[in-house]
């Protein structure tokens, strides 16, 4: 697909989140979420993907895990893979320079490739833009209904559905990609929570 097109597929995805938005009926974007299982035991797996795990993922991951940092491990697995990417490659040197500023350690950061046994051990698989949908329908069609984009959560009138792609790009699109992934990592953090520590969630209230 052509840069132009992708373009235009980003804009028409972000478009039905805002109208998502404006109906009140943003639920059809996070139906993975409600089909997570019950927390009984093992760990709910939360699998980050982006195309080559270099920029988008690896922030995204370290992010949500330090988010949760209180309920992940006993009742979390946070991890990243890329979907089109070679094995043991670090972070982009602009992303692990923006992502340092932030507190965010990608230094020992090394790429992962998914598969379809990964893809299969999860319980909640996070895209970031339509063309992850279609890698994963080829990978493996039966888990996309696992599937939701990572900023699902947060879309309203400011904060679109999709995140673009940073790749080799100046340092200020990976600021401003790294700014929506926090605001993707606020949201996604409280749903999670609710639903692996909701007496934790209670308590916070009260």
């Amino acid at each position: 697909m052509s840069y132009r097109l992708r373009q235009i597929e980003t804009l028409a995805y972000n478009a039905v989140g805002h109208l998502c938005v404006l109906s009140q009926t943003t639920r059809v974007l996070t139906r993975a979420l409600d089909r997570l299982p019950e927390h009984g035991g093992a760990p709910l797996d939360v699998l980050v993907l982006c195309q080559g795990n270099v920029c988008r993922s690896p922030y995204a991951e370290i992010r949500l895990a330090t988010e949760l940092r209180d309920v992940a491990g006993d009742a979390l697995r946070i991890h990243s893979a890329g979907l089109l990417t070679t094995p043991g490659k670090p972070a982009h040197p602009v992303g692990c320079a923006v992502a340092a500023r932030r507190g965010v350690d990608l230094s020992e950061h090394l790429t992962i490739a998914t598969d379809a046994e990964q893809l299969a051990a999860a319980d909640l698989v996070l895209i970031m833009d339509p063309s992850h949908r279609r890698r994963l329908a080829r990978l493996a069609r039966r888990q996309l209904a696992k599937a939701m984009f990572f900023c699902a959560p947060a879309v309203d009138r400011t904060t679109p559905l999709v995140v673009p792609d940073p790749y080799d790009l100046p340092e200020t699109v990976f600021e401003a990609c790294f700014d929506q992934l926090d605001v993707g990592v606020a949201a996604l953090a409280r749903e999670l929570r609710a639903r692996v520590a909701p007496e934790r969630k209670s308590a916070a209230r009260g």
